[in-house]
């Protein structure tokens, strides 16, 4: 993502042509090293380069990236489909942390912007094993009703069509000991889910993963 503008473009006509070939993921590498991550710090190229990739259809997951920061970088590159992995870097915790929170609000600012909740059992780590999820296996909580609260914000945040379902499989395994961990994941959305209207549930469950991620025409 921060190479030159010529050579990003060359690489993306070289992957595109695989239509199945629909994005990249992009981490804290865009920006300049050992300054705050802010909007202000993105590399040179890289605007240039999402640029390209909205031009072409093109989708951006993030990891390691903040909401405010993404949905700056949305403002300044209108059409671009961003993803925020793994509940876009909420603690594994129980609470919705009010620092959190007033980052997804941030986030949702820009309608490009997606959430996966993926890894969604993971939240339980804290309660489980007194530190943040990593790749120690623990039982994970089963009863949906402690992952509500913060599926409910999300739900609210940024509604049915911005929300992606995903399993983060094989590395949810890593916190799926004793239990299939994606059937567990399974089964606390869609107890969430089941309170939505229907049409609600299969937008997160597939519809939106189907839009974003579907093959380029």
């Amino acid at each position: 993502m921060t190479q030159s503008p010529a050579t990003f473009a060359q690489q993306v006509n070289q992957l595109s042509a695989n239509r199945q070939w629909v994005g990249i993921r992009i981490g804290g590498g865009i920006f300049q090293p050992n300054v705050p991550r802010t909007f202000a710090t993105v590399q040179p190229n890289v605007m240039t380069n999402l640029a390209l990739m909205a031009k072409q259809g093109l989708q951006i997951d993030t990891l390691g990236i903040a909401g405010d920061v993404l949905s700056q970088i949305g403002a300044a590159v209108p059409g671009l489909t961003i993803v925020m992995d793994h509940f876009a870097g909420k603690p594994t915790t129980f609470d919705v942390e009010d620092s959190w929170k007033t980052d997804m609000l941030a986030a949702s600012g820009y309608a490009g912007i997606h959430v996966k909740v993926s890894d969604v059992h993971k939240l339980s780590s804290q309660v489980v094993t007194g530190s943040p999820a990593g790749l120690n296996q623990f039982q994970p909580v089963a009863d949906p009703a402690h992952y509500a609260p913060t599926l409910e914000f999300l739900w609210r945040t940024f509604g049915e069509d911005r929300l992606i379902f995903g399993t983060n499989s094989p590395v949810s395994d890593a916190a799926g000991i004793f239990v299939d961990s994606i059937d567990l994941q399974i089964d606390i959305l869609e107890s969430f889910l089941s309170e939505q209207y229907s049409g609600g549930r299969d937008k997160v469950m597939y519809q939106n993963a189907l839009r974003v991620y579907g093959p380029r025409k």
